[in-house]
């Protein structure tokens, strides 16, 4: 049920081919498919592409070669019969089909920019800085790494994206530190990293005894296993997320790749979830928000649209229903991977188109209130401003305890609530005789 990050793509082929060849070697009851090699090509092709779309000398087709390989590459992870959507096998299929988190930045910046003339780091003094004029050198290791760079930068922490539009800061103080101030900042990344871990363990043991609701019901008994689910998914998601980020930064500054200070928290504060755009904005994952910006200044170019104040709601509400279509279509995807055997397609596109395309007008209701709160100013004490704020968040539980039941409806539909941990600590502590 958790979105898994495709971070160790390497590990979760081999994984799977590993899995496969044994299952089926073994036969019997449940064993998997042989995996044939057209059909491990497009995981094996996707991470080779996302690099050589940066790698690859600007020639006048760029964009449009890349758009289509790798487009064609997220669609065949889609329809692909590998890895198999059976047994421990889903997971990773689950997993491979959420490449396109660090596929859309890719095609973003290579459709909408020139990378090699657009983009530096925001260090001065690193090499390919804009104080120091340094390019990469096409056909070399250097931009070999530069492109690897780049392209595990989703959120583009360090780089200076779109001109100097879109810059992701890094985290204060970590610069400099020294050998024990990097021991203690990796011990605390791989102790967040297994705390996430022991929680997203023991809420998928509870989701395999949870009674799953198969829809509304005006019954206390209903309600409150639609609020379970939707927290458990919560924090699934969260924890899931939040582990692997915490593991990749702890190999990377253990293994001198970067710093601390290369690794902003992924997720906001919760005390900023007053708001819905707040929610997806501030706290949530700032994964695609440079390429679903980039794309959608786009838009507003291509159509032209003036940009006085009176059309500031019209400019808002493009950006939130961009960012939503995007995140929708890529969820369904993945989702929809995992739907055969289970669920119609056109389920999962009805269940989570409803839940993404609310979001906007969440949103565009918001920025409403807003402009009329503000026109207040003064009537507005502290007291007053406490109160709107609590309302605040009563507005947001009671609007994602609504809206997103539709998105944890598509998961629980596949079935991805079976799906157990291949080494469950919590199991072998709890349960060492099942």
């Amino acid at each position: 049920m958790a979105p898994i990050l495709p971070l160790p793509l390497p590990r979760i082929i081999s994984t799977s081919i590993h899995e496969s060849t044994n299952s089926s070697s073994t036969g019997g009851e449940g064993s998997l498919t042989p995996a044939s090699g057209a059909d491990v090509l497009p995981a094996v092709l996707m991470p080779i592409f996302l690099v050589a779309t940066y790698f690859l000398p600007p020639f006048r087709l760029r964009p449009f070669f890349f758009l289509v390989v790798l487009g064609l590459l997220e669609w065949g992870s889609f329809v692909s019969p590998w890895p198999p959507n059976e047994g421990d096998a889903r997971p990773l299929r689950y997993g491979i089909t959420t490449s396109w988190i660090f596929a859309l930045p890719v095609l973003e910046r290579v459709c909408l920019h020139v990378p090699e003339r657009d983009f530096w780091r925001l260090d001065p003094g690193e090499d390919w800085s804009r104080a120091k004029g340094g390019r990469p050198r096409e056909w070399s290791w250097e931009k070999v790494w530069w492109a690897v760079r780049l392209v595990c930068t989703p959120r583009g922490v360090g780089w200076d994206l779109s001109g100097g539009k879109m810059k992701m800061t890094r985290v204060n103080g970590g610069r400099g530190i020294d050998g024990l101030g990097r021991a203690k900042y990796v011990f605390g990344c791989a102790f967040r990293a297994f705390l996430c871990y022991l929680v997203w363990d023991g809420v998928m043991l509870a989701e395999q005894k949870m009674e799953v609701p198969e829809g509304w019901a005006w019954d206390a008994s209903t309600l409150g296993r639609i609020a379970a689910a939707e927290v458990m998914m919560v924090l699934i998601t969260y924890c899931g997320m939040v582990m692997q980020f915490e593991g990749a930064a702890a190999i990377g500054v253990a293994l001198y790749l970067n710093g601390p200070e290369d690794w902003p928290p992924l997720f906001g504060s919760l005390v900023d979830c007053y708001t819905v755009v707040n929610v997806w904005g501030t706290f949530w994952h700032q994964y695609i928000r440079q390429p679903c910006l980039g794309i959608s200044h786009a838009l507003l170019r291509l159509v032209r649209l003036p940009s006085d104040r009176r059309y500031r709601p019209v400019a808002y509400f493009v950006h939130l229903l961009n960012a939503f279509v995007i995140s929708d279509g890529f969820h369904i995807l993945a989702v929809g991977s995992m739907a055969s055997g289970y669920v119609p397609v056109s389920s999962v596109v009805a269940d989570l188109s409803t839940f993404f395309l609310l979001q906007p007008l969440a949103g565009t209701v918001e920025s409403i209130a807003m402009g009329l709160f503000a026109r207040q100013k003064a009537f507005i004490n502290g007291l007053i401003l406490a109160l709107c704020r609590l309302a605040g968040y009563v507005w947001v539980f009671c609007w994602f305890y609504v809206t997103g039941w539709w998105f944890v409806k598509a998961y629980l539909d596949v079935r991805m609530q079976d799906w157990q941990l291949p080494n469950s600590i919590l199991k072998k502590w709890l349960f060492p005789d099942v």
